[in-house]
């Protein structure tokens, strides 16, 4: 015979179970519905589910700061590789160009940690301001390349972090032009 007690015990349990993937859908739902407004869905929801938290968020705000933490990540690994890089290469024509993306990329940071302070704060505009002014950092590192005729060691890096810094803007502009938070 079936103890009462297991038997209480296992239908809580699977009611907390079936709360919880009721919870995570609608959480996902929340990024699907965010990321259709944005210009790359796929690569919106790409960046949003990577990080447990995405699934997590409750709000517009907390997906724009998981997507800042996704880019500060990516410009921290590559000002790494950049100067691990330029050390590589120092002496030759590309070391100078992976020096100075190597400090782009160390702005790049630290204007990020700007831009998520000003998002916890809910100053959207200003967080909008500022990630839209970085975006150009990972195009300056291309041209230190370019200036010199030289090919960038760091094209396919760049793309991803402008990838990244685009859905930094576009979901800070979402909040500022719909209000949502």
């Amino acid at each position: 015979m079936i103890n009462t007690t297991y038997l209480a015990r296992l239908v809580i349990l699977i009611l907390l179970l079936l709360e919880s993937i009721r919870n995570t859908s609608a959480d996902e739902q929340l990024i699907h519905t965010v990321c259709k407004e944005t210009p790359s869905p796929d690569a919106c929801e790409s960046i949003l589910l990577a990080d447990p938290r995405g699934v997590l968020s409750h709000t517009r705000k907390d997906l724009a700061i998981v997507a800042v933490d996704a880019t500060i990540s990516a410009a921290t690994s590559a000002n790494r590789n950049a100067g691990y890089m330029a050390g590589q290469y120092s002496g030759s024509p590309q070391g100078e160009p992976l020096a100075q993306c190597e400090q782009l990329y160390l702005m790049l940071v630290i204007d990020l940690q700007s831009v998520k302070a000003m998002l916890k704060v809910s100053s959207f505009e200003e967080a909008y301001q500022a990630a839209s002014d970085v975006w150009k950092i990972p195009d300056a590192c291309d041209n230190e390349f370019a200036t010199r005729r030289l090919s960038s060691l760091l094209k396919r890096r760049n793309k991803e972090l402008n990838q990244k810094i685009s859905l930094c803007v576009n979901l800070a502009y979402q909040m500022i032009d719909e209000g949502h938070y």
